[in-house]
């Protein structure tokens, strides 16, 4: 999945949990120090990616408020996150990679590659990632996406998980609208999937509109 952040890529997970285990005995004072940074790194950038809270199970205790978000789909946002990111980079650069073991190292130099994979397609080119260059296709775009992220991973145990259901669901409606002006505008670049997609894509887009309010899986859940 193209989860837009260094955290919405399920190698950032393992790293998490790579440093954790990687440091866990007596590790020099330059591993602490890169260890607190890319746990900081990793709790902000989650902090801006409510939808990568939920699916990681840490959308609770101080974390919460995530559970009833959608994040932004706007070029601005997506200029803040690559901002943040690159802010990221330059504190892990500034670690002397001379101070670390050599596990500490290899965290370091893999935290980077994570982290300049999420600024590089948007840098270069203008787009959220080159493997999926296309916006909304037939297996992408929020229609199609945030749908099953509700259905498959937005827990709901107590009245608050089915309150923030309900947000999650109203800005669903804001969420179309932003990817759809952003879609005009990469359209204006030529980046628009092919034809067939597009057939396939109308096809989901009004399937998906012309349910019965009461027999939509999104209103089941």
């Amino acid at each position: 999945m193209d989860r837009r952040t260094f955290i919405a890529t399920t190698s950032a997970t393992a790293l998490a949990a790579s440093t954790t285990g990687a440091f866990a005995k007596a590790a020099p004072v330059g591993d602490t120090g890169l260890t607190a940074t890319l746990d900081a790194a990793f709790y902000d950038m989650l902090a801006r990616d409510p939808e990568e809270a939920t699916s990681l199970g840490l959308d609770k205790g101080a974390n919460a408020a995530l559970k009833s978000r959608l994040s932004p789909r706007t070029r601005a946002w997506k200029k803040r996150q690559v901002a943040e990111t690159k802010r990221w980079v330059a504190k892990v650069k500034a670690i002397d990679a001379g101070s670390l073991s050599q596990a500490g190292r290899r965290n370091r130099d893999l935290g980077l590659y994570q982290m300049d994979q999420q600024t590089l397609a948007f840098d270069r080119f203008g787009i959220n990632s080159v493997q999926r260059p296309y916006r909304i296709f037939q297996q992408g775009g929020n229609y199609f996406e945030i749908p099953d992220f509700l259905n498959a991973q937005h827990t709901i145990a107590t009245a608050s998980d089915a309150e923030a259901y309900l947000s999650r669901l109203s800005a669903f409606a804001r969420s179309l609208d932003e990817e759809t002006v952003e879609q005009k505008a990469d359209a204006r670049r030529g980046l628009v999937a092919p034809g067939w997609s597009i057939d396939l894509t109308l096809g989901q887009m009004n399937k998906l509109r012309g349910q019965q309010a009461e027999g939509s899986g999104l209103v089941q859940s």
